[in-house]
C-alpha cells in the first residue's frame, strides 16, 4: 500500500515525515508532492491508496485534485488538512467521499486515527473489490457451464426445464431475449501438433476473442466449448433489426484479421441468426455439423471464412453464404509443408477435420486428381528438379522425398517421367552441353 502526501509547504511535508510512525501502517512508498500538478504527475505514474492532502494550495486547491482522481476513476481513500475551519470545505470533502477533515496545526494522535481509518477502510475496499471479481469470474463459469449442459442435451430445450436449472445455479436468462451464436473452430497446418502447445494456441486464440467481443457492445456468454472450439453466444433485441447480427459480422473479421498475428492458422466463424432460447440447440448443432461437413446447407446460416498459410503464402477474402475451397486449399498446404516426408491420407484427413472418404472425393472433384497422384505429381516434380540442378546422388534425393530406399523413388519415377533418375539426369545433361 502507497501513500502520497500533496502540500504546497515543504515544511508541511517534512513536519509528517518525522513526526509519524510510518512502518506501522504498512506503506510500502511514502511519494510526495508539492502541488496538484506534480500530484497528477505521480497518481499517473505509480500505484497510490492513500491520498493526505492539504486543501489551499495556489492555482488548484486539494478538492479539484480530488474531483479529477474520481473522474479518472483513480481507487484510493482521501484525507484533507487545512487551516480553516470552513463549514463548506468540510461539506465539500464529505460530499466528494473522503476519509477525514484535518484542522492544522495537527496534532500526532488525530491524524494517526485518520490514517487508520483510511487504511482499514482502504483494505475493505479491496476485500469488497476481490469477492465481486470472484463473484463475477464465478457467474461466468457458471453460465458457461449452463450453457454446455443445455448444448449437450442435460438440460431440455424447453422453458420450464431451463427455468429450472437456471433456477439452480442462480442464474438469469431472459426467456423474451433472442440469442445468437458464433461458433469458432481453429485449424491449420502450422496449429502445433503436440497437445499442450495446440492448447495454449487457442487458449489465445480464446483471450482474443474476449477482446475482440467486448468491442461490439453486446452483452455476451462466452463459452470455450473444448480444448479446441470456440463459442460466443450474443444477446439480440429482435430478429429483424438487431444490432446483434452486425456486431457478429464485424466480431469475425476482427478476430480473423486479429489471429493473424497468432501465425499461420485457419480460423472458421460460423455466424447463425438471432433464435429464442428454446431454439438454440438445434442452431449450435447445426453450426457443428457445418463445420464437419464444412459445407452450407442452410442459406440462414452465414459462414464466413478466412485462410491464411506459410506454405503457399495465399490470403483468401472473406466469403459469405456459400461452399468454398478451404478444405482443398488446407489439404494442399499440408501436402506442400510435410512433402519431404510419406505423407499418407489419414494424416491429411485428420489435419482439415475430414472424413477421410469425403476428403479424397471432394479433393479428386475439385482438383481432378487423387490425394496420392497429386502427392506422387508434386513429389517428382521436385525430383526433376533437383535431379537437373542439384549435386545430389540419387539416394539423397530419395529419402529427401520421404522415401524409404532408392527402389521405391526409382519406381515411382520410371512409372512417371518413361525413365529412371539416372537416364533422367544424363538426359538433361547431354541437352545443356548442346
Amino acid at each position: 500500500m502507497n501513500i502520497l502526501l500533496v502540500d504546497d509547504e515543504q515544511s508541511a511535508i517534512l513536519a509528517l515525515l518525522k513526526e509519524l510512525d510510518w512502518e506501522q501502517f504498512g506503506f510500502e512508498q511514502i511519494l510526495t508532492a508539492n502541488s496538484p500538478a506534480r500530484a497528477r504527475e505521480i497518481l499517473q505514474r505509480e500505484s497510490v491508496q492513500i491520498l493526505l492532502c492539504d486543501i489551499e494550495m495556489p492555482k488548484e486547491n486539494g478538492l479539484e485534485l480530488l474531483e479529477w482522481v474520481l473522474k479518472e476513476k483513480i481507487s484510493l481513500e482521501c484525507i484533507f488538512l487545512t487551516c480553516y475551519a470552513d463549514f463548506s470545505y468540510a461539506r465539500k470533502a464529505l460530499s466528494l467521499g473522503s476519509v477525514d477533515y484535518c484542522l492544522k496545526p495537527i496534532h500526532r494522535e488525530e491524524i494517526e486515527n485518520s490514517l487508520w481509518k483510511a487504511v482499514m477502510r482502504r483494505k475493505e475496499t479491496e476485500s469488497l473489490l476481490m469477492e465481486s471479481r470472484a463473484f463475477q469470474k464465478n457467474k461466468a463459469v457458471l453460465y458457461r457451464q449452463f450453457f454446455m449442459d443445455f448444448f449437450s442435451g442435460y438440460i431440455a430445450p424447453e422453458t420450464e426445464s431451463i427455468r429450472e436449472a437456471l433456477k439452480e445455479r442462480t442464474l438469469e436468462l431472459s426467456m423474451d431475449c433472442l440469442y445468437l451464436p458464433v461458433y469458432i473452430v481453429p485449424k491449420g497446418v502450422d496449429l502445433p501438433v503436440r497437445s499442450e502447445e495446440r492448447s495454449r494456441t487457442v487458449r489465445r486464440l480464446h483471450d482474443l476473442l474476449k477482446e475482440e467481443v467486448k468491442k461490439t457492445g453486446c452483452f455476451f456468454y462466452d463459452i470455450k466449448q473444448s480444448d479446441h472450439t470456440l463459442m460466443v453466444i450474443l444477446e439480440a433485441e429482435t430478429e429483424k433489426a438487431s444490432p446483434a447480427g452486425k456486431a457478429a459480422e464485424e466480431l469475425c473479421r476482427n478476430f480473423l484479421k486479429e489471429s493473424e498475428m497468432l501465425g499461420s492458422v485457419l480460423c472458421y466463424c460460423y455466424v447463425g441468426k438471432p433464435l429464442a432460447l428454446t431454439e438454440l440447440p438445434e442452431q449450435v448443432e447445426q453450426l457443428h455439423t457445418m463445420d464437419l461437413k464444412n459445407n452450407m446447407q442452410d442459406k440462414q446460416l452465414r459462414f464466413l471464412k478466412f485462410y491464411r498459410n506459410e506454405a503457399e503464402k495465399q490470403r483468401e477474402d472473406v466469403e459469405w453464404g456459400k461452399l468454398t475451397d478451404a478444405p482443398i486449399a488446407m489439404a494442399k498446404a499440408y501436402i506442400r509443408t510435410h512433402i519431404r516426408e510419406e505423407i499418407l491420407v489419414p494424416s491429411i484427413a485428420r489435419e482439415v477435420h475430414l472424413n477421410q472418404c469425403y476428403l479424397t472425393r471432394i479433393f479428386k472433384k475439385k482438383t481432378g486428381k487423387s490425394l496420392n497422384q497429386y502427392i506422387l505429381d508434386l513429389k517428382m516434380e521436385i525430383a526433376k528438379e533437383e535431379l537437373r540442378n542439384s549435386g545430389k546422388n540419387m539416394g539423397e534425393i530419395a529419402t529427401g522425398l520421404g522415401y524409404l530406399n532408392y527402389a521405391s523413388f526409382s519406381r515411382a519415377f520410371t512409372n512417371k517421367a518413361g525413365m529412371s533418375p539416372l537416364e533422367y539426369r544424363k538426359q538433361m545433361l547431354d541437352r545443356s552441353r548442346e
